[in-house]
């Protein structure tokens, strides 16, 4: 749901590459991370550093793997070889992991000179565009789309709930719990995984901040969908929270997330005077897509009976799931204090796979 330029993964893909026309490439907008303001145009021996240029071709080695239709993944490429087997272009390009060896792709980017290493032009890749896709998606990646552009208004906290219970089992310690409710209200897949929580106490003092195991699902937010967020762990010496506040940067999205369908799907909530409390979600899902699918998640969304959100929980699986392939899951709401536990009136379930993970 993974946005490399932000985490550091740069690719550099090795692309079978010909220089395009000039009356071609004016069809793929400049990059707009170059300081020029020339239009793009097919490289040749006369190209400067700094033009933006447009090169076209097929994706042909990836260091790692040259096998037809692999996928590049997460790690460092190197690139190389044109149309007739020479090393042509040095396209480094911080790549969504859709593309595939194979591929038919334009690249339109900063010529930055001439790569010493290898003694062949280097473009700074800032947008590649797949013409001919071998996996069913088009991609397109625009770096500054993402690294400039602010999207934390598009994002908008519907809902938020948080706990600060005893911990069973630990002594001295409690459970802190956080969920929040989000909407897309922009016109982009976005992706929030730059996600930390701040607690105040009674006195209106930080008493913690959390910026590590929170969980967002889906892990792409599609334009006017709903997210959620999850939060849980045992802490010590944090008492009387009192009010807390999300802080997150959602980034334009360019992987994807393939919905799977939920059936057969119920649940059972229980509280008694022994302090035993838990709600029992079954179901099922199934992969109605034309390709394999890993690293599947459910989540089980909770809400009383006025349609108030009371919280959510989930599962995943590294099982692979093929073309109608169906599954069985189970959750467990162990999250929930009692008191919330005894408002549940409904479960919403939604399962999904991150299309870049296979």
């Amino acid at each position: 749901m993974n946005k490399l330029m932000q985490f550091g993964f740069i690719s550099v893909i090795v692309i079978s590459l010909t220089a395009c026309s000039e009356e071609s490439s004016k069809e793929i907008p400049k990059a707009k991370s170059a300081e020029t303001s020339e239009d793009p145009q097919g490289f040749s021996e006369s190209s400067k550093e700094g033009d933006i240029v447009t090169v076209e071709g097929q994706i042909t080695y990836a260091e790692g793997g040259t096998a037809p239709g692999e996928l590049y993944g997460d790690t460092q490429y190197t690139i190389i070889t044109d149309a007739n087997g020479e090393e042509a272009y040095d396209i480094t390009h911080s790549a969504n992991e859709t593309l595939m060896i194979g591929d038919d792709v334009k690249v339109t980017g900063e010529y930055l000179g001439v790569n010493t290493g290898m003694e062949i032009p280097a473009i700074d890749g800032s947008k590649v565009e797949v013409i001919n896709y071998n996996n069913g998606v088009v991609t397109i990646y625009d770096e500054d789309l993402e690294s400039n552009a602010d999207y934390s208004k598009d994002i908008t906290i519907e809902n938020e709930v948080f706990f600060n219970t005893e911990a069973e089992f630990f002594v001295d310690s409690d459970e802190t719990v956080y969920f929040a409710e989000l909407k897309n209200n922009g016109s982009e897949p976005l992706d929030i995984s730059s996600v930390s929580i701040t607690w105040y106490d009674n006195d209106d003092n930080v008493s913690m901040v959390t910026d590590s195991s929170i969980e967002v699902f889906p892990t792409v937010i599609e334009p006017g969908e709903k997210g959620y967020i999850s939060y849980s762990d045992v802490t010590s010496g944090v008492k009387d929270l009192k009010n807390t506040e999300l802080n997150l940067t959602p980034y334009a999205s360019y992987s994807s997330t393939e919905e799977l369908k939920v059936e057969n799907d119920h649940f059972e909530a229980k509280t008694d005077s022994w302090d035993e409390s838990y709600v029992h979600i079954l179901g099922e899902i199934t992969n109605q897509s034309e390709t394999p699918l890993y690293n599947h998640t459910v989540y089980s969304v909770f809400r009383d009976e006025n349609g108030n959100f009371l919280g959510l929980d989930s599962t995943s699986g590294d099982t692979t799931l093929q073309p109608n392939q169906t599954s069985g899951f189970e959750i467990s709401g162990e999250d929930l204090p009692k008191e919330q536990i005894e408002k549940i009136d409904s479960v919403e379930n939604s399962a999904y796979a991150d299309t870049f993970d296979y």
